[in-house]
């Protein structure tokens, strides 16, 4: 999607706002990500108000596409669910339809629905209707996002330490294209002062995520902040380490948080990461696996279940097969009486005394192999 017209600094406020939405070219096609790859090292030069105009422009538009499409999304089945979708949505955020996925859902829906009944006139001037809103939407973030860009390369500066000057950019770049869909002009605040909150959020969410390795949620993430900030403000006051009362105390966190904080503050390395530099061997390579058994105890278990083996052939068939049923000597577990007795097919004092038998049997074996060795 081309971005066909730029707003005009001349003339009155309605007079751009006529001119950045009227004259827009419709193209029957799914507006396209936004990318910017350029890095502004100054500020522009603009009109005082040209941020509010464009904003303006955003919001009209926004609350055009919301009024079509309530209008008329219980006319046909392809808007029915994404409806839904959008009124669950709309119980944890105050307005779902400021978010580029959810008008370009709006418009993907109205496409879906225009190919399955293409004689619909109404529904072919509703899609065209809601396609130059989105133009109008994109033209207006494109203008609003380009001239402050300045603001995320501000900001990537001051927050860069440990992670990625490119990363640290693009996320900045993220928060204000979010801030430029959900600001309101009405509120009496300034687009760059509403713009520097949502880079300041994507900023240290991104930055959160890249040095700690495993992920951590937005409150723990906001918790070990807080918690780091007061401990090193304690240190520098009172000259020495703070103690987790006096923490608790000074950042107003109980004792679960220091805790879950102490516990999200370990140190994370790769287990592929070699022991030394002179070294090949990974850390890996030195953890035992738990689920394997050692070759020495498969060895000790083989030649144990032989002697045992060994031993009971010098009984009769029936008798060791009851001696190897009630131990588990060949079988996933022991066996009581009553289930040898059923898989043999005679009673259970049957097998009690048959076990009895068997085991003077293997004694007066062992006896007689003994008198033989002396």
């Amino acid at each position: 999607m081309m971005f066909n017209q730029s707003i005009s600094t001349s003339g009155s406020e309605k007079q751009l706002h006529q001119a950045a939405y009227l004259n827009l070219k419709f193209e029957e096609q799914s507006p396209s990500p936004i990318k910017f790859y350029i890095l502004p090292k100054t500020k522009p030069t603009k009109a005082p108000d040209q941020d509010m105009v464009r904003a303006a422009i955003i919001q009209k538009n926004i609350n055009l596409i919301r009024s079509l499409f309530t209008l008329h999304c219980d006319s046909y089945q392809e808007l029915q669910a994404l409806h839904a979708k959008i009124r669950r949505e709309q119980n944890s955020k105050k307005n779902p339809f400021d978010s580029k996925k959810v008008l370009q859902s709006i418009y993907r829906a109205i496409a879906v629905a225009v190919q399955n009944d293409s004689s619909d006139i109404q529904l072919q001037q509703l899609q065209e209707r809601i396609g130059q809103s989105l133009n109008a939407i994109n033209d207006a973030v494109k203008s609003l996002v380009e001239d402050h860009l300045y603001l995320a390369s501000v900001h990537t500066k001051r927050y860069h330490e440990q992670t990625s000057a490119e990363d640290l950019y693009h996320e900045g770049v993220i928060g204000l294209i979010t801030a430029a869909y959900k600001f309101d002009p009405d509120k009496g605040v300034k687009f760059s002062t509403y713009a520097t909150y949502w880079m300041r959020q994507t900023m240290n969410r991104a930055k959160d995520t890249l040095q700690n390795g495993p992920k951590l949620s937005h409150r723990a993430q906001a918790l070990k902040r807080r918690f780091h900030l007061t401990a090193s403000k304690l240190a520098h006051q009172l000259g020495r380490e703070a103690t987790d009362d006096e923490i608790m105390e000074a950042a107003y966190m109980n004792s679960a948080e220091i805790e879950m904080v102490r516990a999200n503050s370990q140190s994370v390395f790769s287990l592929d990461q070699p022991v030394t530099n002179e070294s090949n061997t990974t850390h890996i390579d030195l953890l035992a696996d738990q689920k394997e058994q050692s070759i020495q105890l498969k060895l000790e278990q083989k030649s144990r279940i032989d002697a045992i083996n060994k031993v009971l052939q010098q009984l009769p068939e029936r008798k060791a097969e009851i001696l190897r049923l009630r131990f588990g000597i060949g079988y996933p577990r022991p066996y009581s009486l009553a289930e040898v007795g059923t898989m043999l097919d005679v009673s259970k004092e049957r097998i009690r005394q048959l076990e009895t038998q068997a085991k003077r049997q293997l004694q007066h074996h062992r006896y007689k192999l003994a008198e033989n060795a002396c």
